[in-house]
């Protein structure tokens, strides 16, 4: 018997429910009330099976990523203690490169051809300095991850964890071949997503130069931030009131900051230690306006007719808003954050990073300017005198009922609002 769907059933019940009102002599309302708690219970019960379900497939990926991060903390470890040695895999995939050299060599002897003889050399030498390279890539790989020095991006269980932890692990398959110019490639087999691939050592020490956290550029914004707040306490303290904030200075500094840093550590780590790294707010706001609709891949011409009523190829803000509101957010967000996306445009993406890290320099410079505008009035119960909470922290005493600038000089008055 095939099995009715939770809407067919609930159909069911609205007939079933119908039928017994209209037949039986039990008065209708009470009939359908029964039938409808039953389709409410059976409602209800559609509802928590998907909560369930949702829920197992959370834990179910906590616990896939609780994994994989103690298996890529346990191969760092050990990598360590061998002191970044090669396992016993990885020289073994060596024997059959160095083989088909030596043979070639051999060859090379028997014909006495002295140029093949050399070219096989060199191979070798070439080969030799390869795997060199590798106990140190062995090293920082190891030790990236034993001190979780590497971005929010290279996240446990995600591909690059993956593979670097797979680089990692002895058990790894390995094998050597020559790439496109001849020189022989370190290459692993791994799995992702259910699927095994081949990546070499140089995709492995790629993905560590993209992937480490820039604590430079990091501590560099920071201090932009706390550098904006000390300059609007000292001019609170020598009394100026007026904003001396250079915007177009701030922007300048950020912008050589951003321009030499990681892009996927400024992406996302938390640089303003604030719990939201940029892709998160990227993507809660996204700053399109004087964008065009072709660099972000909306070239379709429903979305152009929609949207772009003026024609011109140009986000205005208005239209920012809408094509968000339509439901493009996510093609937008990722033509700006991910850099596979064809219409990824790496100084654009830094661009709108540098703007978005500026304002929070011009927020910190604001914050605290506004705290020295700020006095507060406090009742002194013995005597009734009030008092005024002075910038610089210190109090002073202020009479609401008298004048207290009646008897002062005009040139007195300019005085306390120093110009220079």
């Amino acid at each position: 018997m095939k099995k009715k769907t939770p809407l067919k059933q609930m159909d069911s019940g609205l007939v079933n429910a119908y039928k017994e009102a209209m037949m039986s002599e039990v008065p209708r309302g009470d009939a359908m009330g029964k039938g409808m708690d039953a389709i409410m219970d059976m409602a209800s019960g559609v509802v928590d099976k998907a909560w369930q379900d949702k829920n197992a497939a959370r834990d179910k990926e906590k616990e896939r990523v609780r994994l994989a991060k103690e298996k890529g903390d346990k191969v760092a470890q050990a990598t360590l203690d061998m002191g970044g040695s090669l396992g016993k895999s990885t020289f073994d995939s060596c024997y059959p490169a160095v083989e088909s050299i030596q043979a070639e060599y051999d060859e090379a002897v028997k014909n006495n051809d002295k140029k093949a003889m050399a070219m096989a050399m060199q191979k070798l030498n070439e080969f030799s300095a390869t795997t060199g390279s590798l106990k140190e890539l062995n090293s920082d790989v190891a030790l990236a991850k034993k001190e979780n020095d590497l971005s929010a991006n290279c996240k446990p269980g995600g591909r690059e964890d993956t593979i670097l932890t797979s680089f990692l692990d002895d058990s790894t398959k390995k094998r050597v071949s020559a790439n496109d110019d001849g020189m022989q490639m370190f290459e692993y087999e791994v799995e992702i997503d259910g699927k095994k691939e081949w990546v070499t050592h140089d995709d492995v020490s790629n993905i560590l130069e993209k992937n480490r956290t820039d604590h430079e550029s990091i501590a560099d914004v920071r201090d932009l931030i706390i550098q904006a707040g000390d300059a609007a306490d000292d001019e609170n303290r020598a009394g100026k009131e007026f904003n001396d904030y250079d915007e177009v200075r701030t922007t300048s500094k950020m912008n050589t900051i951003i321009k030499k840093g990681k892009l996927n550590s400024l992406l996302y780590d938390d640089v303003l230690e604030n719990g939201e790294p940029f892709v998160d707010a990227i993507y809660e706001n996204p700053e399109i306006k004087g964008m065009t609709y072709e660099s972000l891949g909306l070239t379709q011409k429903d979305i152009a007719a929609k949207v772009d009523t003026n024609n011109d190829g140009v986000i205005q803000e208005n239209e920012a808003q809408t094509l968000l509101e339509l439901g493009h957010k996510d093609m937008i967000v990722d033509a700006l954050i991910n850099s596979d996306n064809p219409n990824f445009d790496e100084e654009r993406t830094r661009g709108v990073m540098a703007n978005y890290f500026s304002t929070a320099v011009k927020q910190q410079y604001g914050k605290n300017k506004n705290k020295g505008k700020q006095t507060t009035q406090v009742d002194n119960a013995a005597d009734g005198t009030m008092y005024q909470k002075n910038s610089d922290g210190s109090m002073s005493p202020m009479s609401p009922a008298s004048d207290q600038f009646k008897n002062m000089t005009t040139e007195e008055l300019l005085a306390m609002y120093p110009t220079n």
